[in-house]
């Protein structure tokens, strides 16, 4: 094998993983990949040492790894986003006392690049690094409210396939639920992408306006939003967003 076959397998590899959710497993990224399984298997493993992806451990597959994270958040882009946002997520999750990150836009996907768990005993998954389809989640459908009437449409046109029994995956409930988050500035998602999950977003604008980064809290359903408190917590977030995007015009 050549040098460079070997970096297009590697690649073909991530695409995948990347791709996936919940985390690709050998099999599938065998089967996608048109690799012999025993290639894929030798190459994970040489990944993995170099944390360039991660197994995740309730379904076995892999997901990109922190390596990858790290270097993406080098990037200027990002790596201004995360450094100006992580005081602002900190200050949140104490507000709340649940899990918060920052998702980037990502093709069609929200790609998750920082994370401040809660404190509580249960927990929800590190999702650092995970590129999640947009109209499942929380921080993908504020990305997908954003953009134009001509490219939702185009997006809304195509296929879809959902995560969960309740997911708003059907386009009417789709449209519904994207035209209540223009609407309402924020966007709630509950146990559509998995199940027993909460989460609420907000957009962060940078100085032209244009939606760049989301903010959201999640945790379990049973806690999340406490009684009583959705509209506190959805707030939160958008105070949250808000406090990121002055920032970022501060910084301009």
């Amino acid at each position: 094998m050549s040098s460079m076959q070997l970096v297009e397998r590697v690649f073909a590899m991530l695409r995948v993983i990347a791709a996936s959710s919940s985390g690709a497993t050998l099999t599938e990224t065998a089967r996608q990949t048109r690799l012999p399984k025993s290639t894929v298997s030798r190459i994970f493993s040489t990944l993995e040492a170099l944390n360039v992806v991660e197994r995740v451990a309730d379904s076995g597959g892999f997901t990109i790894g922190k390596g990858i994270v790290a270097l993406v958040a080098q990037m200027p882009h990002a790596a201004n986003l995360v450094a100006v946002a992580h005081p602002y997520l900190q200050e949140l999750n104490e507000t709340l006392g649940e899990t918060v990150a920052l998702a980037l836009p990502a093709g069609d996907n929200a790609y998750v690049v920082d994370q401040i768990n809660s404190d509580h005993a249960i927990q929800v998954r590190d999702w650092t690094g995970v590129q999640i389809p947009m109209y499942l989640q929380s921080t993908g459908r504020v990305f997908l409210a954003a953009r134009s009437d001509l490219a939702l449409e185009r997006y809304l046109s195509a296929p879809r396939m959902a995560y969960a029994a309740k997911s708003a995956a059907p386009q009417k409930k789709l449209r519904a639920a994207l035209a209540l988050v223009r609407a309402q500035g924020f966007a709630w998602v509950a146990e559509e992408f998995e199940q027993g999950l909460t989460a609420v977003a907000a957009p962060v604008r940078n100085p032209t306006g244009k939606v760049v980064a989301a903010v959201n809290a999640f945790g379990p359903s049973f806690r999340f939003p406490a009684r009583g408190r959705q509209q506190l917590a959805a707030q939160a977030v958008v105070a949250t967003a808000e406090k990121i995007a002055a920032r970022l015009q501060q910084m301009a």
